[in-house]
């Protein structure tokens, strides 16, 4: 992997999933915004792509 720069970004708690955890236009628009002012890699914090396990453990 080649990145552009050494601009790291950890994975960061942003309060934009929706009711069900789903990804949200606002979390486009907030990892798109660091992608553009020049972050070289993003780590993307965990969403739900499908339901919740009932038995999850959630910390």
């Amino acid at each position: 992997m080649t990145l552009k720069n050494r601009v790291v970004m950890m994975p960061m708690g942003s309060d934009f999933a929706g009711h069900d955890g789903e990804l949200s236009d606002e979390h486009i628009k907030y990892y798109e915004l660091r992608a553009r002012g020049g972050t070289g890699l993003l780590y993307v914090r965990d969403v739900s792509l499908t339901e919740r396990m009932p038995d999850a453990i959630w910390y």
